[in-house]
């Protein structure tokens, strides 16, 4: 299931790309085409939530407008989770690393506030670190996850643009740390994430 969701990943990405560069060529003045810095504030829910505390993080993103008030992308970036109580001399955390792609809906393009909606979709790239005197435990393991966003942008400075958006993800699979200190050893977890950034349009 994985590697067919992948697969399914790198074919509709190439086939963007293509069609970008395609279109790019014929029409040089009007680039469709932005890239995103985003710095991501994250507040892990449920199982999750009973050991981990608000964690942080960075988001890139490259968009390219398909159709006209149709955005697609593909996104990566770095998340990070320490736990609720830190007990002296031990280091732990828990990260999650995106290779996503989205589509979004822009709802109006004509004023100075561009509201959109739409999903987030891919694999997590998830570790997990404990460190305790000589005691050193380290774990890896990937996921599909999913995530409807909901965002708006308005103009900034210079050419850029402000982008917020706020996210409910979802990871299918998550590695069993995720439950630590929770009655739930198992399932999916989730967590709300809030992205604050800006924009360049080239």
């Amino acid at each position: 299931m994985k590697k067919l969701f992948g697969i399914i990943i790198v074919a509709t990405l190439l086939m963007i790309a293509s069609h970008a560069f395609a279109l790019q060529d014929e029409d040089e003045e009007h680039s469709k085409m932005q890239v995103n810095g985003h710095f991501v504030i994250t507040y892990p829910l449920g199982g999750f939530g009973d050991y981990w505390s608000i964690g942080y993080g960075i988001n890139l993103s490259l968009e390219y407008e398909l159709f006209e008030n149709i955005l697609v992308g593909i996104e990566s970036g770095y998340l990070y989770w320490e736990p609720n109580n830190i007990e002296q001399g031990k280091k732990e955390s828990y990260y999650i690393i995106p290779a996503h792609f989205h589509a979004y809906y822009l709802f109006e393009k004509t004023t100075g506030f561009w509201p959109f909606a739409g999903f987030d979709a891919g694999m997590n790239f998830m570790g997990y670190s404990y460190t305790l005197g000589t005691e050193n435990t380290k774990n890896s393991g990937n996921s599909i996850a999913i995530a409807p966003v909901f965002g708006f942008s308005v103009p900034f400075s210079g050419g850029l643009n402000m982008n917020v958006n706020a996210r409910y993800n979802l990871v299918l699979e998550p590695m069993v740390e995720a439950f630590k200190g929770s009655s739930t050893n198992s399932g999916k977890i989730s967590y709300l994430s809030l992205n604050i950034g800006l924009s360049y349009p080239f």
